[in-house]
This record gives C-alpha cells, structure tokens and sequence, in this order.
C-alpha cells in the first residue's frame, strides 16, 4: 500500500508531505520529526493520510505529553 503523508497546521495549511510504501498487515509507528525531517516542533498539527494504491488502511495517533500521560486519537476518513 503507497501512502502520502500531508502534515497541516491548525489552520489547515501543508507543512510538508512524505511517501511511505506499506506491505500487507505491516505496522508503522513513526514520530513527526521521523516522518518531516527537518520540521520544527509545534501543536494542533494534523497528518492527512492518502492512499494512492493498495489496501485499505487504519490510522491513529499517540500524544505523550510533559507528564507522560498517554492519549489516542482514532483517524478518520472525510
């Protein structure tokens, strides 16, 4: 599955992009600055996922902040 990775402000505006190519079933757990090199850090970022071939795919973020306290947000098609 070939995905493109759109990374947006809180205003919806695109930061940078990225391609990643899954196999079947794979698990990919990468962090923003992993997936953008290059980016700065910031807050109420967004990623868009696109599928541009392949299988379907489930998305979710993880959010540890300051205190270690651990969220999940499950992604969303529009």
């Amino acid at each position: 599955t070939h995905l493109r990775l759109t990374l947006k402000d809180a205003e919806g505006h695109r930061l940078a992009t990225a391609q990643v190519s899954l196999k079947p079933r794979q698990h990919l757990e990468r962090n923003v600055a992993g997936l953008f090199p290059g980016i700065a850090n910031g807050e109420s970022w967004s990623i868009e996922t696109e599928v541009r071939g392949g299988g379907a795919v489930l998305t979710y973020l993880t959010r540890i902040d300051a205190s270690g306290d651990i969220s999940y947000s499950l992604g969303h098609t529009r």
